[in-house]
């Protein structure tokens, strides 16, 4: 694997100058960081892998409350060429699906220029791109076209050579104005002024200017009101304007959506989801800025209350599972009970020995799934049991019942026969009389 050249705003990532108590909070935040903060795989350096993990991540979640990608900065152009829901509308709205790529058509060639800039993994192959890019807008005027505008901004905050962060925001501030009175339908409209507002706080992050980029990210929250990107970046320029405990809050709250979105997967028994979710988790991120060294007693306290008993219920799971996997069952279980056993069973052997952040904070939720699943089959067992039990009575109830009518049966049969030799007898006795009474009058 090549070694990344840095050519993204890393300045942003370490603006960090204290005192000796800073430096310690610092150490221990590092601490923290090497443990829970999971950089350098393929996945995030090599453009092929983002691509496919930011379409995976898109695939994953169609048709499910999930709607949003975190942008790490250093991939902050990818989100303009990733298969996205909002990137599908901008292709379908231009047609760009059905445009052919030749040398006089410069709209298309200026967004294969900047594909090829943004997978570029060198400085030089990236100023090539990016001059290539710059030099179609030279010549042409697309100021109409608000994907374009928004593909040039982007390469005047992220480009090294052609950085010219004050330009961007001035170009996307014109787009942002033209969207706003573009007939759209409102939630696409929304989401295109969401992310207008993030790349608009990025350019005021390459300029140094916290406040000018908080006044954007506030903004995105206004078309959308639990935005991860915007609050994790506001909760950035919060660290940078020294408000330290709306910053701890912010935190706090992408904390609670990390869980609330794998306690979802979880709830769906999509493994898939559930190990994306947790692999490319939202809080992870604040360790990538040593800004949030500020936070790291609060921080790693609120870890603590939630990681505290993992190791326990790990093992208490990984356990449980292997006497469940090695009993035989005779019960036929509902498909989603054993759906759900088995979703546990993997996740579980999936993550063993992780330190994952999401992984260790959602194990009280594997938990209790693991719980409710066993309670629903042992239910399910004992209604079995009941309904056997109860089958076999009402058999018995049946024989009782027969036997009964057959005594009862036998019994009027037994009184009639007895008042039959009654009857019989009575009258041998009669006429007996009657023969000895003749016989004693006839002498």
């Amino acid at each position: 694997m090549y070694k990344q050249e840095k050519y993204t705003l890393e300045e942003s990532l370490s603006l960090y100058d204290g005192d000796a108590e800073d430096e310690y909070f610092l150490s221990q935040f590092k601490v923290s960081a090497r443990k829970y903060f999971q950089k350098n795989s393929e996945e995030q350096t090599e453009p092929v892998l983002i691509l496919r993990t930011g379409n995976k991540f898109f695939d994953l979640i169609k048709n499910t409350p999930i709607d949003e990608y975190f942008i790490r900065l250093e991939l902050a152009p990818f989100v303009w060429i990733y298969e996205s829901p909002l990137m599908r509308f901008i292709k379908n709205f231009y047609r760009l699906g059905h445009r052919v790529k030749t040398g006089s058509n410069s709209l298309i060639a200026f967004i294969d220029y900047y594909e090829k800039w943004t997978r570029a993994t060198s400085l030089e192959d990236k100023k090539t791109f990016a001059a290539a890019a710059v030099g179609i807008m030279e010549h042409r005027n697309f100021s109409k076209n608000f994907y374009i505008q928004i593909l040039q901004a982007t390469i005047k905050i992220f480009d090294k050579t052609y950085a010219d962060p004050l330009t961007a925001s001035e170009i996307l501030n014109q787009t942002f104005e033209n969207i706003a009175h573009m007939n759209l339908e409102t939630g696409i409209k929304n989401e295109l002024c969401y992310y207008i507002n993030i790349f608009n706080g990025f350019s005021h992050l390459a300029q140094n200017m916290p406040d000018k980029a908080a006044f954007y990210f506030s903004g995105a929250l206004v078309h959308k009101q639990n935005g991860i990107n915007a609050k994790f970046y506001l909760a950035l320029t919060d660290i940078r304007q020294g408000n330290f405990e709306t910053a701890t809050k912010q935190i706090m709250d992408i904390y609670d959506v990390d869980i609330d979105r794998v306690k979802y997967a979880l709830s769906q028994n999509n493994e898939a989801l559930f190990n994306i979710l947790c692999d490319f988790n939202i809080t992870q991120n604040a360790f990538a800025f040593n800004d949030f060294a500020h936070l790291v007693v609060d921080i790693n306290q609120e870890i603590n209350n939630r990681i505290g008993q993992a190791e326990i219920i790990y093992n208490f799971l990984k356990n449980k599972l292997i006497d469940y996997n090695h009993i035989e069952h005779t019960i036929q279980k509902e498909p989603n009970q054993s759906h759900s056993i088995l979703t546990l069973d993997r996740i579980i052997h999936r993550f063993a020995h992780s330190t994952n952040l999401i992984f260790l904070s959602s194990l009280p939720l594997l938990e209790e799934k693991y719980l409710a699943t066993i309670g629903e089959i042992l239910t399910k067992i004992e209604g079995e049991f009941e309904d056997k039990i109860q089958r076999k009575l009402d058999t018995f109830s049946l024989l009782i019942s027969e036997s009964q009518e057959a005594i009862d049966h036998l019994k009027h049969d037994t009184d009639l026969t007895k008042n039959n030799v009654k009857s019989k007898v009575e009258r041998m006795v009669a006429e007996a009389k009657e023969n000895i009474d003749n016989l004693a009058f006839a002498y």
